[in-house]
């Protein structure tokens, strides 16, 4: 990307930062293949990889006032998509301590035969309706369920706004909620802690 470019698109800055829309998407058609090629250098998956770079530019544009007019915004770019591909090997860390704790969950109780196919059951029917949410959706609704992290925190760890992460966490919640309503009276059944947080889930 030659100086001239670079230029350019520094300039726009100002116009993003007070919502000029157009000017948002000269920036994104400019850096896009650029960042494209960043990201797959570390995940080495064209589909996430494109979810990161259109999920980075989202974060950007969502706190588009706060950017400083000064700041070299090729730079905080870059830096956006490495730090969003790193989150994502935070999210597999996550994911993974996850599926420790529902197997846990599965192995330690005190069920009969039918119990557990039940409560197994449930758990695909969570887990699967889990990956339907985008990348950082699951990733946001995790680091609270599962790490216990305050909206705060998310917000600081993901480098977005408390509104953002409280949108991902209303859109992860109504899509389980529409995914395992049909399970609810199943929890009559089976005393599992998976059934009693679709319960809580439920109730929200």
């Amino acid at each position: 990307m030659d100086k001239q470019t670079t230029a350019a698109m520094q300039a726009l800055t100002p116009a993003i930062k007070e919502g000029d829309e157009n000017a948002f998407k000269k920036l994104f058609e400019a850096y896009y293949a650029y960042l494209f090629k960043i990201a797959y250098q570390y995940l080495n998956d064209y589909e996430l990889s494109e979810e990161v770079v259109q999920e980075s530019f989202m974060k950007l544009w969502d706190g588009r006032h706060r950017l400083d007019p000064k700041m070299n915004i090729k730079y905080y770019l870059v830096q956006m998509i490495k730090n969003s591909c790193i989150s994502h090997f935070d999210h597999i860390k996550v994911t993974m301590k996850y599926q420790n704790w529902a197997m846990g969950n599965l192995d330690t109780q005190d069920h009969d035969v039918n119990e557990k196919l039940i409560a197994h059951e449930l758990q695909e029917e969570y887990e699967r309706a889990i990956g339907e949410l985008s990348t950082q959706c699951r990733h946001v609704f995790l680091l609270s369920r599962i790490e216990g992290l305050k909206y705060h925190e998310i917000a600081k760890k993901e480098s977005i706004s408390i509104k953002t992460v409280e949108q991902h966490m209303s859109k992860a919640l109504k899509h389980l909620r529409s995914k395992l309503r049909e399970y609810l009276p199943l929890a009559v059944l089976c005393l599992s802690s998976v059934v009693r947080w679709m319960m809580e889930l439920n109730a929200k």
